[in-house]
């Protein structure tokens, strides 16, 4: 497959604006939790690294969506796509991570129980001291909250909100050159 340029107007520019505020909106999320994490001192629990995980892969959604606009327009639509349910993925973590935290449901016993640690200790007290260096997050605990929502429930909304915004852009630039009468939200695309 051979790339070529194409020529860029405003559909072109559409992707590339979306798939920027995937980015820019991912990183943003990641900036914070690294924050959080090295200047405040609030470890990740498993659950929250799934969180970073989703994110990272929106931002690299969104990069590609950017790199290939101007040479195939359906290649970008189909990296916002993904970068979108990046997005819609990270908001079902971020859920589910605050249903645990406000103990709606249990969470999984990884992280909110001390059970099944292998940590290669040869005594009694080399495990206590194991124990005691190692920084230990609980999925169950929300370490920090703004005006009552924890970190969790704050990345649901940040999450959720961009994916449904996402989603509906996404649209509008695929229906941008759609053959045929427009009816509905669409027609102004």
């Amino acid at each position: 497959m051979v790339l070529r340029r194409s020529r860029t107007g405003p559909r072109t520019d559409a992707a590339r604006m979306v798939g920027g505020l995937g980015v820019a909106v991912g990183l943003g999320a990641l900036a914070g939790a690294l924050f959080f994490q090295y200047v405040m001192g609030l470890y990740p629990c498993p659950l929250c690294v799934d969180q970073r995980i989703a994110h990272g892969a929106a931002i690299f959604c969104g990069l590609v969506a950017i790199i290939i606009a101007g040479f195939n327009i359906r290649l970008s639509i189909v990296a916002l796509v993904l970068a979108d349910l990046s997005f819609f993925a990270g908001a079902g973590i971020a859920f589910y991570h605050a249903g645990v935290e406000y103990q709606f449901w249990q969470g999984p016993t990884t992280c909110t129980a001390i059970g099944g640690l292998n940590l290669g200790a040869q005594s009694l007290d080399s495990l206590k001291a194991m124990l005691e260096q190692a920084p230990i997050a609980r999925c169950d605990e929300a370490p920090w909250t703004f005006m009552g929502v924890s970190m969790a429930g704050l990345n649901f909304l940040l999450s959720g909100a961009t994916a449904i915004a996402m989603a509906v852009l996404t649209l509008g630039i695929a229906q941008w050159e759609r053959p045929g009468p427009r009816r509905g939200p669409w027609r102004s695309f």
